[in-house]
């Protein structure tokens, strides 16, 4: 078989892609413990058991290229109102974690 330079870019390029994809899936599987337990702490209660990715994107971080991840997420405190929460991840590090505003 005979590649060209940019069949080899094509199949670099995809497998790339994969490679963050899988990246992202395994940041969200750690993000979910965290939460709850974030929620815990707060007396508040995850909704759904589940996180969204709202945005990925590349930042400049302390002197180096990385991936930032931004997740949403609903919550109750009073099993009537929803409210939103977010985390975000830099890399695979937990950056930060915010509950909005809500009524205990």
């Amino acid at each position: 078989m005979n590649f060209t330079l940019s069949d080899l870019i094509i199949f670099f390029a995809l497998g790339f892609f994969v490679y963050l994809w899988w990246l992202g899936k395994a940041v969200k599987e750690r993000a979910i413990p965290q939460v709850k337990q974030h929620c815990k702490k707060f007396n508040v209660q995850l909704l759904d058991d589940t996180i969204s990715q709202e945005k990925t994107r590349i930042v400049w971080h302390r002197g180096q290229i990385k991936i930032k991840r931004h997740f949403t997420f609903e919550f109750t405190s009073t099993g009537e109102a929803r409210y939103q929460g977010n985390i975000c991840f830099i890399n695979q590090k937990l950056e930060n974690i915010n509950l909005d505003p809500h009524h205990f």
